[in-house]
């Protein structure tokens, strides 16, 4: 079971290793910065005595926690003395230990709040720049009657967020992602997250497309022919991105074990494989007229 100091003493790791944020904290910023309290946040038990909310609410916005929540908020805790006044004084003895453990584990409860909510205010102002949360800090009581959750909304409505320019950069972007990427494994990780940020943006990237930009770019760098062209072969039913990545994993893996037996000439290994040609306006303009089809 965790403790607050235990709690304390994470965030405090994860604070050791946090660099301060330049500027304004763009999304991106703000997404690794909610990663790392988040990762902390998951590991915390919490709420022994209902099992029913997680001290991940101290920086969910209302709207995610609710989500996953059955349409109940966090609520904070509240500090509680040393015995339960509410106990009646003629309870069984079944009722009074129910009651004096279920007041000492909301007891408990608090003091993992308070430990998680210190911990990720400290952190949350560590990263960024006070310019930046300044409107926040009040004449006498400064920060200390702010939350985490205040600090990260007020960034998250004033950084430099996602536009629509960055979605069409981003989806231009993607054609290239391939020649940079380290592995198959990575140039699918890189497109996935893509995705999540068009999301974040409200300008989704369909997993259809997800598959025709991943296509394209291996066509495009002569890598994996045989699968290629079976992938081209393909009914249009049969060409989603699941499918797409399910072929193209098995066959870095079918390479990584030719590399185990001396083969030198497998997609990732040869120093030529990341000299990807730039996406052309041609390829660009055949890319966004089939994509145009599907809508």
């Amino acid at each position: 079971m965790s403790s607050p100091s235990d709690v304390t003493k994470l965030l405090q790791d994860a604070l050791d290793t946090q660099p301060t944020i330049v500027g304004q904290p763009n999304d991106d910023d703000l997404l690794s910065l909610k990663e790392k309290l988040l990762d902390v946040l998951q590991t915390i038990t919490y709420d022994r005595a209902d099992g029913i909310h997680h001290v991940v609410g101290v920086i969910q916005s209302d709207t995610a926690y609710k989500a996953d929540h059955s349409g109940v908020s966090f609520p904070i805790p509240q500090r509680l003395g040393l015995w339960d006044d509410k106990i009646d004084k003629d309870a069984t003895v079944v009722e009074l230990k129910k009651a004096e453990a279920m007041h000492k584990a909301r007891a408990e409860d608090y003091g993992l709040w308070k430990a998680a909510e210190d911990g990720c205010k400290k952190l949350i102002r560590a990263a960024v720049e006070e310019v930046y949360i300044n409107k926040l800090k009040d004449g006498t009581t400064f920060f200390h009657k702010v939350n985490a959750r205040d600090l990260l909304e007020h960034l998250e409505k004033n950084s430099t967020g996602l536009h629509a320019l960055d979605i069409v950069a981003l989806r231009t972007n993607m054609l290239l992602l391939y020649k940079n990427a380290a592995s198959m494994p990575d140039f699918i990780l890189t497109m996935e997250e893509a995705q999540k940020k068009a999301k974040r943006a409200e300008l989704p990237i369909l997993d259809i497309e997800l598959a025709m930009y991943a296509a394209t770019s291996v066509l495009q760098s002569g890598d994996y022919k045989k699968e290629t062209d079976e992938w081209e072969g393909r009914n249009a039913s049969k060409k989603t991105w699941t499918e797409w990545k399910q072929a193209y994993l098995a066959a870095y893996a079918r390479g990584i074990n030719r590399q185990h037996v001396g083969a030198k000439d497998e997609p990732f290994t040869r120093a030529a494989n990341n000299i990807m040609p730039e996406a052309t306006s041609d390829v660009i303009d055949a890319l966004v007229g089939s994509l145009n089809n599907l809508l």
